[in-house]
């Protein structure tokens, strides 16, 4: 009986830190990471939307206009040049390059 009340308190002793303990699995980075590439997606279609209408207002293909701003606001190399990326401080994404350092070797 006492080795029972003994395990039984060892456990409940080791319960709070365990039941608290942040998902560090690659797992849970990839679900950030998808979190973060939706809620990105979801703002930059609007910008680039307009980045497309402005470029074939300016007399371009539409074809050529959706294929030079498809990468806008991801970071894409066009012309050499890497352009901006947009809305990486959105907490999710936050969230998901932290976990990554600290699970990365």
């Amino acid at each position: 009986m006492r080795f029972i009340l003994c395990g039984l308190m060892l456990t409940t002793l080791g319960l709070p830190a365990w039941a608290g303990r942040i998902d560090d699995s690659p797992e849970r980075a990839r679900e950030l990471d998808r979190q973060c590439e939706a809620q990105r997606t979801e703002l930059l279609k609007p910008i680039q939307e307009e980045k497309i209408r402005e470029c074939i207002g300016e007399g371009r293909e539409e074809a050529w206009c959706r294929r030079h701003f498809r990468g806008y606001g991801w970071g894409a190399v066009v012309g050499g040049n890497r352009m901006a990326r947009f809305y990486e401080d959105l907490p999710v994404c936050v969230e998901a390059l932290e976990l990554r350092k600290r699970i990365q070797p």
